[in-house]
This record gives C-alpha cells, sequence and structure tokens, in this order.
C-alpha cells in the first residue's frame, strides 16, 4: 500500500507554545458554544443577537482607536487593511436614532495575499 500526502508544499513544524495556544483557543471556542449557542433540549444556536446593553453590534464592533491599542503597529496595518477599518467605520446602526459612533464590524474587506489561490479546488 503506498501512503500519499494530501499536500505538495512542505510543513513547517509547529513549536510545543504554537501547539499549546491553539489549543487553549479550541477550548475557549468549544466553552463559548456549550455555553451561549447550545440550547437546553439540545442543538445549536445559528446566531446570536447583536443587540448588546441597548446598542446594536455594541460588544461586535470595534473603534479603530481601541484595535491600534490593542495591536503592535504592524498588526494594526494589517488587520485594518483586512477588515477595511476606518477612522469613521464601516457600520452604522440605520435603525437606531442615536447609533454608536465610528464602529467597525471585522469582516474581510481585502484578504490581500491571505487570500486562497484562485482556481484551485479541493482535491
Amino acid at each position: 500500500m503506498t501512503t500519499r500526502s494530501c499536500s505538495t508544499s512542505t510543513s513547517t513544524p509547529i513549536s510545543s507554545a504554537a501547539r499549546r495556544a491553539t489549543a487553549d483557543v479550541a477550548r475557549d471556542i468549544l466553552r463559548y458554544v456549550l455555553r451561549d449557542m447550545t440550547h437546553t433540549e439540545g442543538g445549536f444556536y445559528s446566531a446570536e443577537d447583536a443587540d448588546s446593553e441597548g446598542k446594536e453590534g455594541k460588544f461586535y464592533c470595534w473603534t479603530r482607536a481601541e484595535l491600534s491599542k490593542l495591536l503592535t503597529l504592524e498588526e494594526f496595518n494589517v488587520a485594518a487593511k483586512y477588515f477595511g477599518v476606518t477612522e469613521k467605520g464601516n457600520f452604522v446602526d440605520h435603525s437606531d436614532p442615536n447609533p454608536l459612533p465610528n464602529q467597525n464590524v471585522l469582516s474581510i474587506a481585502d484578504p490581500g495575499p491571505l487570500a486562497p489561490p484562485r482556481g484551485r479546488g479541493l482535491g
């Protein structure tokens, strides 16, 4: 029997610290799903309401200033381009007469070099 690799590229070894960090993130995601996204009678919810403390997106949006305080300059520059983060914000709750100002939703605006190659299938 012949064993074939699914990847044609060379792999880079992952450090034990990176493995632990990845495992911690996975555990955090599972805790969140079990805590917030699981129905009491079984099954899972598909979404959460983004209305927090009476403001749409309050816990799910970021201002440019908030992100710049949390990230290094290099990380911030990559994130701002990737997610289309602007000073004015990329999200406005039009249903609220007094929406939170300068809010950014972190959805991919410009994947740049992080985009998967075009035209490549899964096979």
